[in-house]
């Protein structure tokens, strides 16, 4: 199979470091921490304060590399290959964050291994990317295509309405790929 992966919210932890930003630089902001976020739109109701603060803790240099891995998310990763998967990392990008791209590869080289920025497919619109699956946190994906993948939605407190399939965690990793086979 062809298994396409999100990066942020899937296999590296943007929720606790969310959470450390605001609690270090914006213990005040009324932005919800990451377990009581209900909408993947991160602005979504804040006023203009904390809307700058959104920008300010998205668009700080080094963010995206200093997220830690989601547990089990690596050996899961390294076990697809040896399965005989093709595994791609498939992630959007923070486009006003200058070092975003920079960073994703980077996390991908230090916390997956050597060789893994290879696998980086950075895009904003997803439906143009070809698969057999898309594990993803994000609930709606809509882009230019309709999808070739089947959305498998990485469970999330913002996504718990979301009609797809649910994957809570890597431990069963396998068990949402066979059930597309």
């Amino acid at each position: 199979m062809h298994i396409l992966v999100d990066m942020d919210g899937v296999i590296a932890d943007w929720g606790k470091h969310w959470d450390h930003v605001l609690e270090t630089m914006w213990p005040d902001s009324r932005l919800p921490r990451h377990r009581d976020q209900r909408t993947f739109d991160l602005k979504a109701g804040m006023d203009e304060y904390d809307c700058d603060v959104v920008d300010l803790v998205m668009n700080h240099p080094g963010f995206y590399r200093n997220l830690a891995p989601i547990a089990g998310s690596v050996d899961a990763l390294l076990s697809m290959v040896e399965d005989g998967h093709t595994v791609n990392v498939c992630t959007s990008p923070w486009l006003t964050n200058a070092t975003c791209l920079q960073d994703k590869v980077d996390w991908l080289e230090t916390h997956v291994g050597a060789g893994w920025s290879k696998r980086a497919v950075i895009t904003s619109d997803k439906t143009v990317v070809h698969g057999d699956i898309l594990i993803d946190d994000k609930p709606e994906i809509h882009g230019a295509l309709i999808p070739s993948w089947e959305h498998i939605v990485f469970d999330q407190p913002y996504n718990q309405q979301a009609p797809n399939r649910r994957m809570v965690g890597w431990a069963d990793w396998r068990e949402y790929v066979m059930a597309t086979v």
